[in-house]
């Protein structure tokens, strides 16, 4: 699949790249599975807005043979597929649809989180400080960034999800603690990308 990078705004071709894509050390053919990656990425970002602009232009049939078509194909086409049962579950509050958007879901929860940079324990207590959260940050790749951005898109979604389905306090509390981790995975990508792609 051939993809226009001008259908995806110009952000990517003045993008900063993050973590590995920017050491001069590195060799030709490290460089070469960057790019590849980015490609990748690139695909995935493009087939996802298609499959979203089919749903909300109410052209529904099109749109599912997608699903069909792009599952386990891709963290942006997971969280595509995930985005529409979850518009489709809030919109018929239907139980069906609610548990369908929820097992969707935490597939794409599994997915981004396999691209996910694995942070060491020490990690968590120099992201307080400002300088040291920086230096950490900049070591996320660009596939890592936009790992942290879908999952914590499908977080957001599934914590909604479970607070729609349960309303009692302990549901409400572990679904505000969900929230707060999306609001950190947010951090990462805002501090590596562009606004545009973020």
């Amino acid at each position: 699949m051939k993809v226009h990078h001008e259908y995806l705004g110009p952000w990517y071709e003045n993008q900063p790249k993050t973590g590995n894509i920017n050491n001069s050390n590195m060799n030709n053919n490290t460089n070469n599975v960057n790019d590849d990656t980015c490609e990748k990425l690139l695909e995935g970002i493009a087939e996802a807005k298609s499959t979203i602009d089919l749903f909300l232009n109410n052209r529904f049939e099109e749109a599912k043979n997608r699903l069909h078509m792009n599952t386990h194909s891709g963290m942006y086409q997971e969280l595509s597929n995930s985005t529409i049962l979850f518009i489709q579950g809030m919109a018929t509050i239907e139980q069906e649809n609610l548990e369908t958007a929820k097992e969707q879901l935490k597939t794409t929860l599994k997915a981004c989180q396999a691209n996910r940079r694995k942070a060491a324990i020490s990690e968590t207590f120099t992201k307080q400080i400002e300088k040291s959260r920086n230096i950490i940050y900049s070591l996320y790749t660009d596939e890592q960034a936009h790992a942290e951005l879908c999952y914590a898109e499908g977080l957001l979604q599934l914590a909604f999800l479970s607070m729609l389905q349960d309303e009692k306090l302990t549901s409400l509390i572990k679904c505000s603690l969900k929230i707060r981790q999306c609001y950190k995975c947010y951090r990462i990508p805002s501090h590596g990308l562009p606004r545009d792609a973020v």
